[in-house]
């Protein structure tokens, strides 16, 4: 069954030169409703709270939220598709910031214990584009685990 969702159209017909005098006649008209997709299911306050600090701007916060991740997160889609992203963003970035390198590098694990092969493509990039050590050894790791 159709829902409907009604609309109250007023028509002034003094204003569009219609009908005599100053009466305002009002039509009340039922109009179907926007077929529109229906939204994501809403993001649990715990999984809002680690997406949000895997995308803070200071590297303790995203690399405790990134280990949070790893160890309890990784099979929540929200927290996976952040996580790409993050590191997909933050890889090349902050060579010599240690605790973003460590951040990245739980990103990596992170991807690494979802299970998900299609994040192999992701830490193959890592592996390929960054110069730092510590980085490309848990992007092998991680990759060798998806593989």
């Amino acid at each position: 069954m159709m829902k409907w969702r009604p609309f109250l159209v007023i028509l002034l017909l003094a204003l569009a030169g219609c009908g005599g005098g100053s009466e305002e006649t009002q039509t009340v008209v039922s109009v179907p409703a926007a077929a529109t997709a229906p939204s994501p299911p809403a993001m649990p306050p715990d999984v809002a709270r680690v997406v949000r600090n895997l995308q803070a701007s200071s590297s303790g916060v995203r690399r405790d939220a990134a280990k949070l991740a790893c160890r309890s997160y990784s099979r929540d889609p929200h927290v996976l598709q952040v996580a790409n992203r993050e590191l997909l963003n933050g890889y090349t970035r902050n060579m010599t910031d240690r605790v973003h390198i460590d951040a990245m590098a739980w990103l990596c694990k992170t991807l690494a214990a979802s299970g998900k092969k299609q994040y192999a493509e992701t830490l193959r990039k890592v592996v390929a584009g960054t110069s730092n050590r510590k980085l490309i050894k848990y992007a092998k790791e991680s990759l060798r685990q998806l593989e």
